[in-house]
């Protein structure tokens, strides 16, 4: 029974001794402008698994990541960011880099509508198709879906256009 708890307790120390190192290296790594390390270090203080929860300093790591080019960075600051239209504008910024999460991300919100976007199917259209041929399938999907349903609804505004 002994021996079995200090295993444990050996395991937990060395998974949070690990979990440090790997923080520590990631800030190091952001601290000089490794973008990709800031987005990974965002995604550990906004989801509190290896660290403290701390959603603002996510929020900066991600912007840090974004100005510093990292077009997930930029998705990721979309996501969080609590002003609409600023949020559109970094979707777009992304997604025209071919970030695809940002650009399926814009067509969702087009499709839906709502306080970033006014519902527009056409554009939704143009954004799912720039997601499917960046290569997500999820973005081809909803492309195809859309399209049957607005061919089926007015043929000459998008059957021809989008294919």
């Amino acid at each position: 029974m002994k021996i079995t708890y200090l295993i444990l307790v050996f395991i937990i120390t060395l998974t949070a001794t690990s979990q440090a190192k790997d923080i520590e290296t990631l800030s190091t790594k952001c601290d000089e402008n490794d973008f990709q390390a800031c987005v990974e270090l965002g995604s550990i203080y906004m989801k509190g698994d290896m660290a403290k929860k701390d959603p603002k300093k996510a929020i900066g790591l991600f912007d840090k990541a974004c100005n510093g080019g990292d077009m997930i960075g930029c998705r990721d600051l979309a996501f969080f960011e609590k002003d609409p239209k600023k949020a559109y504008n970094i979707y777009l910024k992304a997604c025209d880099k071919n970030e695809v999460g940002s650009c399926y991300e814009i067509a969702r919100r087009y499709y839906y509508g709502g306080d970033m976007v006014d519902q527009d199917y056409e554009k939704s259209l143009y954004f799912y198709q720039k997601a499917c041929t960046s290569g997500m399938d999820l973005g081809c999907r909803s492309f195809a879906n859309l399209h049957t349903k607005v061919c089926a609804s007015n043929p000459k505004a998008y059957c021809s256009k989008y294919k």
